[in-house]
């Protein structure tokens, strides 16, 4: 009877603590606001990882009385965003996303917090998406809008082997801001002209480009400078003047973008191999002009381009 006591015991004390997991992992960790709508997502549907230069965050939710959501977070690892994703999953999946160019000026990341040694992550974020519409003909209609806050947490993000060079561009001043989210290459190369073209972009609305007739690999360590006269061989800057809008592919029209005119100089100080690509490193100071009136002046800029 002592050992029937004692057994009924020990089983009721695993019972206890196996409920008492059950308990905390489906505690809510994470409120999110979507619409008029609050719900609360617990660490079974807290997912997150970093690559590279990028870190991806979700946030998924569903219940017996409601099909849920997806909401999909890609991020530099400074807190930009390069595109926040969120499919409803109601009568139909519908899909909203940030705005394509200028996402910040409809959506904001604050209280960004990465801790790669404590695998951390932490954010508020806050305001609206808009319907995904890809079609080229409507790319200017007024593009539905879903409202959403909330704050993301996660102790236990994971940290995947990067096994490619990112290209980089970032600098900060008083009044800008420019942290790489997104970047393209192009090339053009025949026997009268070549143009080698390293394409950064910034969750507010700007494009910044390195633009040469040869790879920048080719060119000896130190100072180039360029003026506003300069069509290759500088760095230039464009900003988004379009409606916001979220094609999800990107469509980009000249009419969409205002190129500004820049003047300055930069220093190509390392050239490097660096997981098998060829990186060339180096600082930039860049005054921008709009209407003819200096509207930024850059001192401080830092890039890192690969070759072609």
């Amino acid at each position: 009877m002592k050992y029937f006591t004692q057994l009924m015991l020990v089983l009721f004390t695993f019972s206890a603590c196996d409920n008492n997991n059950e308990k905390i992992a489906t505690e809510p960790l994470n409120f999110i606001t979507i619409g008029d709508k609050s719900y609360g997502v617990s660490s079974n549907g807290t997912y997150g990882n970093t690559n590279c230069s990028s870190i991806f965050a979700h946030l998924d939710y569903e219940s017996a009385t409601d099909r849920g959501f997806r909401l999909a977070f890609t991020l530099n690892k400074y807190g930009a965003v390069s595109k926040v994703k969120l499919m409803m999953y109601q009568n139909m999946v519908t899909i909203y996303e940030s705005a394509d160019f200028n996402s910040s000026s409809t959506f904001k990341i604050s209280n960004f917090i990465y801790k790669p040694e404590q695998n951390f992550l932490s954010f508020d974020f806050e305001g609206d998406l808009l319907k995904v519409n890809a079609a080229v003909d409507e790319i200017d209609n007024v593009h539905l809008r879903k409202y959403i806050k909330g704050k993301f947490n996660m102790s236990n993000i994971q940290d995947i082997a990067c096994g490619i060079f990112m290209d980089d561009l970032n600098f900060s001043s008083n009044d800008f801001k420019f942290s790489t989210n997104r970047t393209f290459k192009t090339a053009t190369t025949n026997p009268n002209s070549s143009v080698f073209e390293t394409q950064f972009y910034s969750e507010n609305g700007y494009q910044i480009s390195f633009r040469n007739d040869t790879d920048l690999w080719t060119l000896p360590l130190g100072t180039y400078t360029f003026t506003e006269n300069s069509s290759l061989n500088k760095i230039n800057c464009s900003k988004f003047i379009g409606n916001p809008r979220a094609t999800s592919i990107l469509i980009k029209r000249p009419v969409d973008w205002k190129i500004l005119q820049t003047a300055g100089s930069f220093i190509i100080s390392e050239k490097v191999v660096i997981r098998g690509t060829r990186v060339i490193k180096g600082t930039f100071t860049l005054k921008i002009f709009e209407n003819g009136f200096v509207i930024y002046d850059i001192i401080n800029g830092n890039f890192a381009v690969t070759g072609f």
